[in-house]
């Protein structure tokens, strides 16, 4: 049983606050364990949400700190390095949290209002597993999000995020050449998402329109010969028309390559 405690004291600006978290793992055996996370934390408003002044950012009263109270628990399973996952629920309330809302100038054209919502709930499950056999792996990843402010639920990000990558990996010609090669899926599930405001250079909530979900694949290598890593990929193979913020379209189907040489050391 391995425990620990975190605190933190702030003073900014004439206010002062105090942070506590813990942390707690069990382990049953060399490899199975479980751990959990508790505390409370102060995030203080930067100096835009606090004082930026502007003709499309309004701010209807004075910004107040936030207060965050979190909590994660799951465990951890490992099998002489072949076998590997993990899972966790976690949860996060803001109190006062910090929002960038979507708004309009009297002109029409796009603004943000800087607010304090009485309480903010994320809450979600996230879990992974990996396993090898020889030169192959499999791996995978999924996640579960709830985004509630007050008592509205918002899908500001997807409600199911998952991945997952089947590779390659070996040394050939002597030890000269280590390569991994292997393909990797992504799927997305609906979400609203955060619109760019760049006259702001910030995010603010997209109030307009629902982004899609959607699946892409990849084909990847990695090669390491000498001093030199190549990076080659396929991406988006299916050609995937999808957005993660609005109005800004994701490549397509493209190829990426990438050398990093070193010459001295």
């Amino acid at each position: 049983f391995i425990p620990s405690l975190f605190a933190r004291y702030e003073s900014l600006r004439g206010e002062s606050a105090t942070s506590i978290s813990s942390e707690a793992t069990l382990r049953l055996t060399s490899g199975i364990s479980f751990v959990a996370d508790y505390g409370t934390t102060v995030r203080f408003p930067t100096i835009q949400e606090r004082y930026w002044t502007d003709s499309t950012l309004f701010r209807p009263n004075q910004v107040q700190r936030e207060r965050h109270e979190f909590l994660e628990a799951g465990f951890r399973f490992q099998s002489d390095s072949a076998v590997t996952c993990e899972a966790s629920y976690f949860q996060r309330e803001i109190t006062d949290g910090i929002v960038f809302a979507s708004s309009t100038t009297a002109f029409g054209t796009p603004a943000v209002t800087v607010i304090n919502v009485s309480v903010i709930r994320i809450a979600g499950f996230a879990g992974s597993a990996k396993l090898r056999f020889g030169h192959f792996t499999l791996s995978g990843t999924l996640t579960a999000i709830e985004y509630r402010e007050s008592d509205t639920t918002k899908l500001l990000f997807p409600r199911i995020t998952t991945s997952a990558e089947f590779t390659y990996r070996n040394t050939l010609l002597n030890g000269a050449l280590h390569l991994n090669v292997g393909i990797r899926t992504r799927f997305s599930d609906r979400q609203r998402g955060m619109v760019y405001l760049p006259q702001q250079l910030i995010y603010a909530e997209n109030t307009q329109s629902e982004l899609g979900r959607f699946t892409t694949f990849d084909i990847f290598g990695t090669f390491n010969v000498g001093d030199a890593l190549i990076s080659l990929s396929w991406d988006n193979l299916s050609n995937a028309a999808y957005l993660l913020t609005p109005v800004y379209p994701m490549p397509g189907r493209h190829i990426r390559l990438s050398v990093n040489w070193t010459f001295i050391d």
